[in-house]
């Protein structure tokens, strides 16, 4: 987990190419609400120098750790290009530790 809030990018690049992932029940987090948050950090991202631009390529809701993988595994085949996976999660629960394990 990063902070950058404060931060700027000395040299930033252009995120065309990028995903969420969000596997926090859809109870929990609306998509309005994902879509707020998208519009949020693109607006951050842009002000930080690293511009998130467009929509992104792939936006699905998952269930538990065992799903972790298997997406992951299809974006990087299906989006060879991506750049960037926001994941969202629905607190410290066993989906963390394996978005952790699966990303590195």
């Amino acid at each position: 987990v990063w902070d950058m809030r404060g931060k700027q990018f000395f040299s930033g690049v252009d995120i065309k190419d990028w995903a969420i992932a969000c596997f926090a029940p859809q109870r929990t987090v609306r998509e309005d609400s994902l879509r707020s948050f998208t519009q949020q950090l693109q607006k951050i991202s842009s002000d930080m120098g690293m511009p998130i631009i467009g929509q992104p390529c792939f936006c699905k809701y998952a269930g538990g750790e065992d799903q972790v993988e298997p997406m992951f595994r299809y974006l990087k085949g299906t989006f060879p290009n991506l750049q960037l996976v926001v994941v969202v999660l629905p607190g410290k629960t066993p989906v963390y530790a394996e978005v952790k394990r699966v990303g590195d």
